[in-house]
C-alpha cells in the first residue's frame, strides 16, 4: 500500500511533466464542466494538477494533518490507503489524501502546475488620477516660506502739499452777446485761446484742507474793421480762488472762501482809444463764511462740493478814472461794496475715460440784486497733448442797468469751441 501511494505521486508528476501544460502551451481546461457533461466518476489523483484559487488551499498540507511529516511524505510509513471498503469514512480519507498530494505538488513543484486564463488571480490596476496643477500651485504658494524682511522703524510721511498744473493753447471759435461784461459788444470770431492754470492744495489727512488755484484766460484775435488797433482781446481774466475747510463731521466742514479776479491787458472799444477794461479796472473780490458738503473726491469719477455762506461780501473796484464807476448809487466813488449770502457749487465729473466736465456755479444776493454765474468746461481728450474743449458761460447780473441786452434782459452769454494743445502735470 505504501508503494501504491508513492507510485501515485510519481504518476501524477509524470503526467504533468509530459503534459502540454508543463511545456507552456496555451490550453484552457474547465475540468468541472467536462466531468458534468460526461457523467464520469474520476479520481482527482490521476488528473492533471490545475491551480484553482478558490479550492487550492496550501494550508491543508501540513504536518499535523496526517501521522507522517512533510519531509518523509514519500517514505513507506504509517498510512494505508483504504481500497476494498467503500464506506463513507474511507471515501473522505481518500479525498483528503488526494487533496494533500495535489497541494504538495503545487507547493514543491509549481513548474508542473498548469494555469488557465480564467483561473489566474485578478491583478488590480491602480487608476492614475491626473494631477491638479492649479491646486498643486496654490498649495505650494500657500506652504511656501518667505524670508523675513526687516523694516526700519522710520515712518514715511504722507505728502501734504500737492501741486498740479494745466496748460492749453488752442484755436477757438468764439461768440458772446452784446452786453457781455468785458467787451460790451457782440463778438463772433476765430481766435487763439490760452488758458494757464496751477493749483496748490494742502491736506493734513485729519481735519484741515486748504485748496488754492490760480488761472489766466486770454483770448485774442486780429481785428476786422478796426483801423486803430491791430489785435482785439475777447477775454482776459486772471482768477485766484481759495477755500479753507475744517472738517466737522463726516462730509460736512466749516468753510472760508475767497475769490479775486482782474484783467491784465488794456482793452479798447472798436475804432476808439476809450478803455473798456485794464489792470485793476475792474478788480472784484468776493468771500464768505459758511458750511461745506462734499461728495466723492477728485481721484474718483465724481467730485461735488457745495458751499453755502450766509455771511458773504462782494467788493468791486475800478482804478482807472476814465472808466465808469462801479457804484451806480454814487458815481464819484471808485468802489462798490455789498453784503449778502452766497452759494458756490463745484463739480468735477469724469464722464468717460476721455471726457471730463468741470463746472462752477456762483450765486450771490443781498435781497435787492442778484448775481449768477454758471461756467462750464467740457473737455474731450484726443491724446496726451491734444483735446477739444467746449466752453459755455451764462451769466446774470441786474446791478448795472447799462448791461441790459438789446431785448431788455440782464442775461449774458458766452460760448466757444476750441481744438489744440492741452497738457497737464
Amino acid at each position: 500500500m505504501r508503494n501504491l501511494i508513492l507510485l501515485t505521486i510519481i504518476g501524477v508528476c509524470c503526467v504533468f511533466i509530459g503534459s502540454p501544460f508543463a511545456k507552456g502551451e496555451e490550453m484552457e481546461l474547465n475540468l468541472k464542466d467536462s466531468i458534468e457533461e460526461s457523467n464520469v466518476v474520476v479520481n482527482r489523483m490521476f488528473l492533471p494538477v490545475m491551480f484553482m484559487k478558490e479550492k487550492s488551499i496550501l494550508q491543508d498540507f501540513h504536518c499535523e494533518s496526517f501521522p507522517y511529516s512533510c519531509k518523509t511524505f514519500y517514505n513507506p510509513l504509517q498510512i494505508t490507503l483504504p481500497m476494498d471498503n467503500p464506506t463513507l469514512g474511507n471515501f473522505i480519507i481518500r479525498n483528503k489524501i488526494a487533496r494533500s498530494a495535489i497541494n504538495y505538488v503545487i507547493a514543491k513543484h509549481p513548474e508542473c502546475v498548469a494555469y488557465t486564463y480564467d483561473m489566474l488571480p485578478k491583478v488590480e490596476r491602480n487608476s492614475l488620477i491626473p494631477p491638479n496643477n492649479l491646486k498643486m500651485l496654490s498649495t505650494n504658494l500657500y506652504n511656501q516660506t518667505y524670508p523675513t524682511i526687516q523694516v526700519s522703524g522710520r515712518k514715511h510721511k504722507l505728502k501734504k502739499w500737492i501741486f498740479k498744473s494745466n496748460h492749453v493753447i488752442q484755436g477757438i471759435q468764439n461768440y458772446n452777446t452784446k452786453n457781455w461784461k468785458e467787451t460790451n459788444q457782440e463778438v463772433k470770431s476765430f481766435s487763439v485761446l490760452s488758458v494757464q492754470s496751477v493749483s496748490l492744495n494742502y491736506n493734513s489727512y485729519d481735519k484741515l484742507l486748504w485748496e488754492n488755484s490760480l488761472s489766466w484766460r486770454l483770448d485774442f484775435a486780429s481785428t476786422n474793421g478796426d483801423s486803430i488797433h491791430k489785435t482785439q482781446i475777447n477775454d482776459d481774466q486772471i482768477r485766484f480762488d481759495t477755500k479753507l475747510l475744517y472738517r466737522a463731521v463726516s462730509n460736512l466742514a466749516y468753510a472760508l472762501t475767497g475769490t479775486f479776479t482782474t484783467p491784465i491787458f488794456n482793452q479798447y472799444k472798436k475804432n476808439s482809444n476809450q478803455l473798456k477794461q485794464a489792470f485793476f479796472s475792474p478788480a472784484e473780490v468776493s468771500g464768505g463764511l459758511g458750511i461745506s458738503w462734499r461728495l466723492g473726491n477728485e481721484e474718483k469719477n465724481l467730485c461735488l462740493t457745495t458751499i453755502f455762506s450766509p455771511v458773504s461780501l462782494y467788493w468791486k473796484y475800478v482804478k482807472n478814472e476814465t472808466m465808469d464807476s462801479p457804484n451806480t448809487d454814487n458815481p464819484t466813488k471808485r468802489s462798490f461794496f455789498d453784503f449778502g449770502n452766497t452759494l458756490n457749487i463745484y463739480l468735477i465729473w469724469k464722464i468717460a475715460y476721455n471726457i471730463k466736465w468741470d463746472s462752477r456755479f456762483y450765486f450771490f444776493t443781498n435781497y435787492s440784486r442778484v448775481l449768477i454765474e454758471f461756467e462750464n468746461t467740457l473737455r474731450f481728450t484726443i491724446n496726451r497733448f491734444l483735446s477739444v474743449i467746449l466752453y459755455v458761460y451764462p451769466r446774470f447780473s441786474d446791478n448795472d442797468p447799462s448791461q441790459k441786452s438789446f431785448n431788455n434782459s440782464y442775461m449774458q452769454f458766452k460760448e466757444g469751441i476750441s481744438l489744440g494743445f492741452d497738457i497737464s502735470f
